[in-house]
């Protein structure tokens, strides 16, 4: 049996080795639910750094382990992962890599050309061509320092043989010509400002809102509306830009404008049908998103607002034919295939899938779409497939800091550590007046067992901001870890009193009562926390072990399962609950369940 922090430390005495992987990953399917919301943008909303459920169970690396960070891995052994990862189609992990392994070795061809590569296959063609440059002129002057040291040493020979180091230098410099010709022959040709840059500032927002990049498509839409101040549609697409970035009031202002400019602008119904929906004014939002299709029956983003609406009035039939409708008028919304996309998420087809994979192709900075598609690959068990897809994310959104915190948390989950720290620390840079992020970056901290450095960031933290419970609810955990459990008591009380709803804390201070043998307590505080968290299979399996611990057997085995429901590839739970089962004499399931646990990869120490 095992007692877990809700901030995923145990305890080493009652712990035992981790289930594998595949038990251990989930963003859970309640993830899923909340993303209805987020056409409105409304996921960005409630806080810099949301909280996550992280995972029952951390087990510190073992000494002399390695925490797979690429930046511990030789440049050999970076080279070999990056071409895995492009013979696996892992484009944006490659890149990764390869930028790994170049900041190590800046000169290393293998590198440039594997970048470059993968550059290419991703559709950055202007930075592959950059990588194919620098690579050319490093074969060039590799060419140049191999004809000049081919001079020989002896002074007797010198002469006999300059002639012939001469003509190797001209028999390189004629054969490199050809070779760069190859080359650019190969690579995709540099398209002029014509094809690719838009000409205008309104041209130029409306690429970039595209891409799901909103903020810069606001700083082009003031330039533009600075010489055209009365543009409806300007101040209408500016207005969608806002409700993206959950900016409601400048959004709400936008619309208004606008329908006073142009009564009539279909777009200005459509984001007006954004914005009740966000407010749950769900009929309203149905009447805004009709009036935008019957002025333009083409209107895509009325459709997929009106789908959005339909989904959360369980009008379901509805909403699917309307985000059909929304792909079919606009093949090129990214906002059409997510809002399809998040209808389907439930049926066992690859149809979400596509359609979301999609949505990241068509809009790479539009951050929605990346956590449902990470969810699915995950699903599937294809761990690279979903480090790859998180990895896009933050290469898109290099200063997002929800980016970062998405694949930190997968890092984690996989027990590599040292990448998630790597993240971590990238939100402390920044968002560096956040307790929030502090708090987030402890627990990878106490995984790699670097336990003074996570109590100077919960002061560091708590020095922001002294009423911030999730910071004492993570020091009770560090706490626990280092068996101080009166100390880890106490700050999970104090997160309970700045923080009565707090869960983690309840699962915390009930861990260290079990620890400390005193079960009636560590009861009362789970049950309060699986009231508080009712999907949170950690506290389902801690309450589980206290019953095992009070001869409960039958109560304990109750606990299990809804883990086990929770969470079908919890392993270790199934291990727990096999004992029980035996405990009552019941040896056939208690056989089936230590065979799945097994199964799964867990194994008793």
């Amino acid at each position: 049996m095992k007692f877990a922090s809700r901030s995923s430390l145990v305890r080493s005495q009652i712990d035992s080795k981790n289930p594998t992987i595949s038990s251990r990953f989930a963003f859970r399917a309640a993830a899923c639910a909340i993303l209805i919301p987020l056409l409105c943008g409304s996921f960005l909303a409630a806080q810099a750094v949301p909280q996550r459920p992280p995972l029952a169970e951390i087990q510190p690396l073992p000494e002399g382990s390695s925490s797979n960070s690429s930046s511990e891995l030789t440049v050999e052994e970076l080279l070999l992962q990056g071409n895995k990862q492009l013979e696996e189609k892992l484009y944006f992990s490659a890149i990764e890599t390869f930028t790994t392994c170049l900041e190590k070795e800046p000169q290393n061809t293998r590198a440039l050309s594997g970048r470059a590569r993968a550059y290419k296959e991703s559709g950055e063609t202007e930075k592959a061509q950059v990588d194919e440059k620098q690579l050319q002129a490093l074969n060039a002057a590799s060419s140049t320092n191999s004809a000049a040291t081919s001079a020989p040493n002896s002074a007797a020979s010198s002469a006999a043989t300059s002639g012939t180091a001469t003509a190797s230098a001209v028999s390189t410099s004629d054969k490199t010509p050809s070779a760069k010709e190859d080359a650019a022959a190969q690579s995709p040709s540099i398209q002029t400002p014509d094809e690719s840059i838009p000409q205008t500032a309104a041209e130029l927002a409306a690429q970039l809102m595209a891409r799901g990049d909103f903020q810069a498509a606001i700083v082009q839409f003031n330039i533009a509306l600075k010489e055209n101040p009365n543009q409806a549609d300007l101040i209408s697409e500016r207005a969608g830009c806002y409700l993206f970035l959950t900016k409601w009031d400048k959004a709400k202002a936008d619309i208004a404008q606008a329908l006073k400019l142009n009564p009539n602008l279909a777009s200005a119904y459509a984001r007006q049908a954004q914005l009740e929906n966000h407010n749950k004014n769900y009929t309203q939002a149905i009447v805004n998103a009709g009036r935008s299709t019957t002025l333009n029956p083409k209107q895509s983003l009325a459709y997929a607002v009106r789908a959005m609406t339909f989904s959360q009035m369980k009008q379901t039939q509805q909403a699917i034919k309307d985000a059909e409708t929304a792909v079919a008028n606009d093949p090129t919304s990214a906002v059409a295939y997510y809002t399809r996309a998040l209808l389907t998420l439930t049926q066992k087809n690859d149809k979400a899938l596509n359609d979301l994979t999609k949505a990241t192709e068509l809009a790479p900075k539009f951050l929605e779409p990346y956590l449902p598609l990470a969810q699915l690959y995950a699903d599937r068990l294809k761990w690279d497939k979903c480090v790859d897809v998180l990895t896009k994310c933050v290469r898109e959104n290099p200063k997002n800091i929800e980016a970062y915190r998405l694949r930190a948390d997968l890092y984690f989950l996989l027990t590599r550590y040292g990448e998630a720290l790597r993240d971590a620390n990238t939100m402390v840079e920044l968002q560096p007046k956040s307790p929030a992020v502090y708090a987030f970056r402890v627990k990878m901290l106490i995984a790699l067992k670097r336990e003074r450095e996570a109590y100077q960031d919960c002061i560091r933290g708590l020095s922001i901001d002294p009423k911030y419970a999730p910071l004492y609810s993570a020091r009770s955990c560090l706490y626990m870890f280092r068996e101080q459990y009166q100390y880890g008591i106490a700050d999970a009380t104090k997160a309970l009193t700045l923080d009565p709803n707090c869960a983690s804390a309840y699962v915390n201070r009930g861990a260290c009562y079990a620890a400390l043998e005193k079960y009636p307590q560590a009861q009362a505080d789970l049950l309060k926390a699986t009231a508080l968290s009712p999907k949170d299979r950690d506290a389902w399996r801690n309450l589980g072990s206290v019953y095992m611990y009070l001869s409960k057997y039958q109560q304990a085995i109750t606990c299990y399962t809804k883990s086990i429901n929770i969470d079908p590839r919890f392993a270790s739970v199934y291990w727990d609950r096999g004992c029980a089962y035996r405990m009552l004499g019941k040896f056939d399931l208690a056989t089936r369940d230590l065979g799945i646990a097994q199964a799964l990869g867990y194994s008793k120490q």
